[in-house]
């Protein structure tokens, strides 16, 4: 197969211009150069992009919990990545035309197909259906660690012992979250599987965001996105053929629908390639600290939206996660 050659006429939100970064570097002597929430008139299109992406999300958790009520989990994820799948295709084809993949990169993309949107919906779905929508988000937090973690473990980053204690705290305050509900802890705990299902989802997430990030010094975001959708998509189909056969359709309300309009075309499409345009920009561990910030706001819709309560163990393990999380970005050293 001939080499690579991306024919891209994207509009300017799809190349965002920012000045050079290190691809996964956040530290450094500067605590500007280690953490991403800098003054607004410092801020680049692609931070404010993902300031955009932490809202869709955020507000996403509450939407999928709403229309769960109606819909089956993997029925509504079935149908949300085949309509994502089939805009993104026409997407690429309306603004970048051509797209010719190497032939070694392609077990890349069947890499992240699987796991970024395979793996991840189906441990997703099912695990915020059997959890909350604030537990769900807070275990999600813990995405960043997990960066850390693969980025060392391929000798990307050294981590430090600071940011080890970072790390640790993390998941102390996750078991605060996953415990800290109003079952208590206890054998046979509402909403311990869903929570389970949700970190290995952010496993998953944090692999994708690892793996992408080489793929992306070739391919743009929006063909990233579109073919490793449709690799995935087609792999999750199968799983989600059972619960479609189940639905029933008469059940579901105009409510749930703009559920689904909402959460295929903001939280998929547009969000997933913000996502890649971050990676690609500013590297996966800076990134990856924006996803910090979706608790907050989806904590707090979930309370307005879904009248969820929190706990008071929860609030502490919430916030000792996000503090974790300061500690693993801030202080740890890039492998030269």
């Amino acid at each position: 197969m001939p080499a690579a050659k991306v024919e891209s006429q994207s509009p300017d939100f799809l190349n965002v211009a920012e000045s050079p970064q290190p691809a996964d570097t956040v530290g450094g002597s500067a605590a500007s150069k280690a953490y991403p929430f800098r003054s607004a008139a410092q801020l680049g299109k692609a931070d404010l992009f993902l300031l955009l992406n932490v809202l869709i999300w955020g507000l996403n958790f509450s939407i999928m919990k709403m229309a769960f009520r109606e819909f089956l989990p993997l029925s509504f994820n079935g149908l949300r990545f085949a309509l994502a799948a089939v805009t993104l295709i026409i997407l690429v084809r309306l603004i970048e035309g051509h797209i010719t993949i190497r032939r070694e990169d392609w077990p890349a993309f069947v890499a992240l197909g699987l796991i970024g949107n395979t793996l991840y919906q189906i441990f997703f779905a099912i695990g915020l259906d059997h959890s909350t929508a604030g537990n769900g988000s807070l275990i999600l937090a813990i995405s960043p660690v997990f960066v850390a973690l693969l980025g060392s473990f391929l000798h990307v980053e050294q981590i430090t012992r600071r940011a080890w204690l970072g790390i640790m705290a993390s998941l102390l305050g996750m078991i605060l979250v996953i415990t800290g509900g109003e079952s208590g802890f206890k054998f046979g705990f509402e909403t311990l599987s869903g929570d389970l299902l949700i970190l290995l989802a952010t496993l998953c997430w944090a692999i994708y965001t690892i793996i992408s990030k080489p793929l992306l010094s070739k391919y743009s975001p929006l063909a990233l996105t579109a073919i490793t959708m449709v690799i995935g998509t087609l792999a999750l189909i199968p799983f989600t053929v059972p619960d479609i056969i189940a639905q029933d359709w008469t059940v579901i309300s105009l409510k749930s629908w703009a559920a689904l309009g909402y959460s295929f075309s903001m939280a998929i499409v547009l969000a997933y390639v913000i996502w890649s345009i971050g990676v690609q920009r500013l590297g996966g561990a800076r990134t990856a600290v924006y996803s910090n910030l979706v608790p907050v706001v989806a904590t707090a819709l979930a309370y307005f939206l879904l009248g969820e309560r929190l706990q008071w163990l929860q609030i502490l393990g919430g916030i000792i996660i996000i503090l974790g999380i300061i500690l693993a970005r801030h202080y740890h050293k890039t492998v030269k």
